[in-house]
């Protein structure tokens, strides 16, 4: 049986209670500190009541406004800690790194990381990706053919990412970047 921490906490909580309600001393439970550890599927899943926004334009400002929420945050960070946060697993996102998808970030820095408002399951679906290297960043959200991606969306610092963009498609990815990775 496969436990994720969030499950092995509730029940180690339910058994303690147990115990100390027949009056048996049970040692503590070695519960692991760091909840990165629980699988990454598990906790990409969309909460039960998150209802997808399949409007175009809706997911869009809701990208952009996201985004820069997000983009706020790394900056404060740095400010704070004199480096970004670290992305040096490449460029990812909640899918492959769960809701913890750019460490040290929220609560401080914001409340929660969002994710894209499509609430994609596979790295194939459009997501908030991040990377960081000891002198930069790179936040983009990646769309895709599930939202628009024309000039419009340039604003307030925001930029169409000139590494993902071809003749076929178009634009599929804007965000936040520092100079030195920007082709990345």
């Amino acid at each position: 049986m496969k436990v994720t921490f969030g499950r092995q906490a509730l029940l180690v909580t339910a058994a303690s209670a147990f115990l100390a309600a027949s009056g048996c001393d049970a040692p503590k439970p070695d519960i692991p500190a760091d909840p990165v550890a629980e699988d990454a599927a598990t906790l990409a899943a969309p909460p039960p009541d998150a209802i997808p926004e399949t409007d175009p334009a809706k997911a869009t400002e809701r990208r952009i406004a996201d985004i820069l929420a997000i983009n706020t945050a790394i900056l404060a960070y740095h400010a704070k800690n004199g480096k970004y946060p670290d992305g040096s697993k490449g460029l990812q996102g909640v899918v492959e790194l769960g809701a913890n998808w750019i460490p040290g970030l929220a609560p401080e820095f914001i409340p929660t990381l969002p994710r894209d408002p499509l609430f994609a399951i596979d790295n194939q679906g459009p997501q908030y990706l991040y990377v960081s290297s000891p002198t930069g960043y790179k936040l983009i959200a990646v769309s895709g053919n599930a939202g628009h991606c024309g000039p419009d969306v340039e604003r307030d610092g925001i930029k169409i990412d000139p590494a993902r963009v071809n003749d076929e498609v178009g634009c599929w990815a804007y965000g936040f970047w520092t100079e030195d990775l920007k082709a990345f």
